[in-house]
């Protein structure tokens, strides 16, 4: 499998307007001719002011059009160039270092838009202190850049929340933003991520602008975890979440109402099962494996599960190579080191869960969940989210981005025994014993980021 490597730096891009002024009527032109002519004429129709367009987005980390590393970049700094005076933006992210955005979100603030954003403490670079200078410091005033000290709320771990706030950019207003991207070089080259755009929705922009004033003073809250419905279409978990267990974990919830028989429609109810996706960043500790366990029951019981990961460890590999009576959970790996320093530089970012079937008594269930949580300890410790969206065109969405990562930008994982007829494989996997001690590319090093 071959990767194209790339550096950090991008052209700038810059937009260009003309305006079509018409002609001069003829003074010597007959007066009555004119009032005729504008009578008759057609009204051009009014330019309908930009919106920034929503679902799912994603993208593609050092594929053949290079542009598309930066798509969701785009999608947030359109956004931003088109805030007007007198409005807000607010961004919550775990990472940043790129000078195009700090330099979009400095001109937003000089031409007079209230611009907010909210850092975790674990770096410092000439981004951010630009707009430390240009916008200010200090949480308590109405322009700021602040690192929250160990997490906003948690007063631990790590602000790991990522989401961008707009009550109004072009045509649209209360635009929110979410999902598993920082604002990095990093998250464009190195990493697959999504994130997902809503408009026009108050119930849910106004939700987000609450809890980001509450993150903003930096101080710990009594009881940090909740869970909350957004109307008809979203579901919003907000961590940390003290005293998590297998019995009360938010995801395992989820994956315990799943019935693997009785699904109805497509894309899942292929023979009746229901179809389980997990796109996992890194999955790890005793909240992973549990959630390891799960998800290998499932596939047990017939659900039709796929898994991909970037980093998993050793004991979540053992569960994942431990075969069921229908044999072993079909198991991608996405996270690759490509320059042979054995540490993972390229690597899937996503937070993703889909279920497409029969699920808490609903046999045509179409439901996603993404946001900032890993399925690991760290996951339920810090600032982190877990957004379910209801739709069957965005579980698509979903799909296809999993589907074209599983199926060129990944591969079976070697660790499991599949052997050589299995469909997995393709012949092409000589039928060997698990390899526990397998040494494998590591996390570490300029490019991997837990967050």
């Amino acid at each position: 499998m071959k990767f194209i490597a790339v550096g950090a730096t991008v052209a700038a891009m810059v937009l260009t307007g003309s305006l079509s002024v018409p002609a001069q009527a003829d003074l010597t032109t007959n007066a009555n001719t004119v009032s005729a002519q504008a009578a008759t004429a057609p009204v051009a129709a009014k330019k309908k002011k930009w919106e920034p367009p929503t679902g799912a987005f994603f993208n593609i980390p050092r594929g053949t059009d290079l542009s598309k590393q930066w798509t969701i970049e785009r999608q947030i700094v359109n956004a931003i160039n088109r805030t007007p005076k007198g409005e807000y933006i607010r961004i919550s992210v775990f990472s940043f270092d790129r000078m195009p955005v700090a330099d979009a979100l400095i001109r937003a603030r000089q031409r007079g838009v209230r611009v907010q954003i909210l850092l975790n403490n674990h770096q410092q670079n000439s981004a951010m202190y630009k707009m430390y200078k240009m916008i200010g410091k200090s949480p308590k005033r109405k322009n700021f850049a602040y690192r929250c000290s160990f997490g906003c709320r948690s007063g631990f771990e790590n602000l790991h929340s990522k989401f961008f706030l707009f009550s109004k950019t072009g045509g649209a207003e209360n635009v929110t933003m979410l999902g598993s991207t920082n604002l990095t070089a990093n998250a464009a080259i190195n990493q697959w991520n999504d994130l997902y755009v809503m408009k026009e929705n108050a119930t849910v922009h106004k939700h987000f602008v609450t809890l980001f004033n509450q993150m903003r003073k930096d101080k710990k809250v009594k009881n940090p975890y909740y869970k909350v419905d957004l109307g008809k279409r979203y579901e919003l978990q907000v961590m940390p979440f003290n005293g998590f267990n297998k019995r009360n974990d938010p995801m395992m919830k989820v994956l315990n109402k799943v019935k693997c028989t009785g699904a109805a429609g497509a894309p899942a109810g292929v023979k009746g099962r229901t179809m389980v996706r997990i796109h996992m960043h890194a999955w790890h500790t005793k909240r992973g494996e549990w959630l390891a366990a799960k998800t290998r029951a499932l596939y047990a019981a017939g659900c039709d599960v796929k898994v991909m990961y970037g980093m998993a460890s050793a004991p979540v590999r053992k569960i994942f190579a431990t075969k069921t009576n229908r044999g072993a959970l079909p198991v991608h790996i996405n996270g690759y080191d490509t320059d042979e320093d054995e540490l993972i530089d390229l690597y899937g970012h996503e937070k993703m869960l889909t279920i497409a079937g029969n699920w808490n008594g609903d046999t045509k269930a179409r439901y996603t969940w993404t946001g900032s949580s890993n399925w690991a300890n760290s996951g339920m410790r810090g600032d982190e989210l877990i957004f379910r969206i209801k739709g069957d065109g965005v579980l698509r969405n979903y799909h296809k981005n999993f589907n074209y990562i599983w199926k060129y930008r990944s591969h079976l994982a070697k660790y499991i025994d599949y052997g050589k007829n299995s469909a997995l494989s393709n012949g092409s996997n000589l039928r060997m014993a698990p390899r526990q001690q397998e040494t494998y590319p590591k996390p570490g090093g300029p490019a991997w980021e837990e967050g």
